[in-house]
C-alpha cells in the first residue's frame, strides 16, 4: 500500500488488481483521511465512520494503519 504515496489515488486504481485489494486500499486511505482529520482521535472518527471504536482499531491492525509522528 506504500505505492498510493507514489502514484496518487488515481494512479493506483489504474493498475489492474483484485476488486479485494483495491476496496483495501480505498478503505485504508479513507480511514486514514479521518483520522487525520479527527486528531487521530479514535472514538471520535468510530463515530464518523459509524463504527464501534473497538472495531475501528481492528480495521487498523487489519490495513496496518499506524499513527505517523
Amino acid at each position: 500500500l506504500a505505492t498510493v504515496k507514489e502514484e496518487g489515488v488515481q494512479g493506483i486504481f489504474r493498475i489492474p488488481r483484485p476488486l479485494g485489494e483495491a476496496k483495501d486500499i480505498l478503505e485504508k486511505i479513507y480511514v486514514e483521511t479521518q483520522l487525520g482529520l479527527n486528531g487521530w482521535n479514535i472514538a471520535k472518527t468510530a463515530v464518523v465512520l459509524g463504527i464501534a471504536r473497538t472495531n475501528l482499531h481492528r480495521k487498523m491492525k487489519q490495513l496496518e494503519i499506524g499513527r505517523k509522528e
